[in-house]
């Protein structure tokens, strides 16, 4: 299939993006292979109600604006408060998986890697460095996918839902509903940990990177 566009960055907002954000994107975009077309999309509200749409809406919107409009091989979805290093997108494309996915920590202290090995077990501390290898889930803040693989599973891609498991109702987050959903139909989630990004605080002085950047 020949493709219109290499990217589009998809990006969920609560309705504010620091304009500091979008100038760290141009930087992302820069290091861009020569000659790629790209597209940004940014949405929070329901074009017809107008309201703030939840993550689980915004990621669904975003995809079939994509899917309709963009023609592009890839959806790069970004959280507006997580900064990407400025070579990410190139370690992420190389690693060449239907799913690949960047590391990045809560804010909440201690922090802790939005990573799971196995969907049953706590978040993956103890991952490789510098390599790629597969998990079970992890944020959707930093995730580059093949768009090909939303015309292979079936709507919704994005929810957010109870899970009843060995008698116990887990509730289940718009991003683990995705790769839960992504690996019953056959799509694994890998992970690059040359990707470490890095997430905003609000309550702290910002700055473009962590130290180890």
């Amino acid at each position: 299939m020949k493709y219109n566009r290499l990217v589009t960055f998809a990006i969920p907002t609560r309705g504010y993006v620091d304009p500091k954000f979008m100038t760290h994107m141009l930087i992302v975009i820069d290091q861009l292979p020569t000659g790629s077309s790209w597209r940004v999309r940014v949405t929070n509200k329901d074009p017809v109600t107008g309201e703030v749409m939840n993550a689980a809406e915004a990621r669904e919107k975003l995809v079939e604006e994509c899917l309709e409009e963009d023609n592009s091989k890839y959806i790069f979805f970004i959280d507006s408060d997580v900064y990407v290093p400025p070579n990410g997108f190139a370690y992420l494309l190389q690693s060449n998986k239907d799913i690949v996915t960047g590391i990045y920590w809560t804010k909440v202290e201690p922090p802790e890697p939005v990573l799971y090995k196995e969907l049953k077990m706590g978040p993956y501390f103890d991952f490789p460095k510098n390599s790629l290898f597969e998990v079970q889930a992890a944020g959707l803040g930093c995730c580059l996918i093949k768009t090909e693989i939303f015309e292979h599973i079936p709507k919704p891609w994005f929810a957010y839902k109870i899970k009843e498991e060995e008698d116990k109702e887990l509730q289940v987050t718009e991003d683990f509903y995705f790769f839960i959903k992504a690996r019953k139909y056959g799509y694994k989630l890998w992970c690059n940990s040359n990707v470490l990004c890095y997430h905003l605080k609000e309550q702290l002085p910002q700055k473009f990177f962590p130290e180890k950047f």
